[in-house]
């Protein structure tokens, strides 16, 4: 009776042993798909950038990539100069920063996949982009500006979106605020 229970044990063990690890493995795999999707994006806009004549005599940004509830001190300020706490996927201007979380991150590639996670690397850029040409634009058009040109970098890096592929990140996008 004994050996039976420590049989029973051994194999509860073994079968949970084998959905963690697969888990796991499915982890990883799609963690690795989102860093190389966010790797590949910002190496090719990063070249891009140093090959416009206007652009390259500004500091590109950096993209740091942290999870929800890590804390960035002294890096970021509002245009009233106060401290600014990284809440969300933003982008700084004050440091040209682009701050991506985790959380979203996954979060829009659950969702919608790459073209998911090239909107919201777009969206951060296309603000990066703004403050490099001076844009004056505030609020929900600086908003609208940046999804639009956001919508024109996904074009050219997910040539095979569809009609209902931009539908669905228009609306999430929009639920999102």
């Amino acid at each position: 009776m004994k050996k039976k229970k420590i049989l029973h044990k051994l194999l509860a063990f073994t079968f949970l042993t084998t959905l963690f690890c697969s888990k796991i493995k499915a982890d990883e795999n799609k963690e690795n798909k989102i860093f190389g999707i966010i790797e590949n994006f910002t190496e090719i806009v990063s070249k891009a950038w140093m090959k416009d004549e206007f652009l390259k005599k500004i500091r590109m940004p950096q993209t740091i990539l942290l999870d929800a509830n890590s804390r960035v001190y002294g890096g970021c300020r509002n245009r009233n100069k106060n401290m600014k706490t990284i809440s969300g996927t933003s982008y700084c201007s004050y440091n040209n920063t682009i701050y991506l979380v985790k959380e979203d991150v996954n979060l829009f590639y659950e969702i919608n996949n790459s073209s998911g996670l090239l909107y919201i690397l777009a969206h951060e850029w296309s603000h990066s982009l703004q403050h490099a040409w001076l844009s004056d634009l505030s609020g929900p058009a600086r908003e609208l500006q940046a999804d639009c040109l956001a919508g024109r970098f996904i074009s050219i890096f997910d040539e095979n979106i569809d009609r209902e592929k931009i539908l669905k990140l228009a609306k999430f996008s929009l639920h999102m605020g």
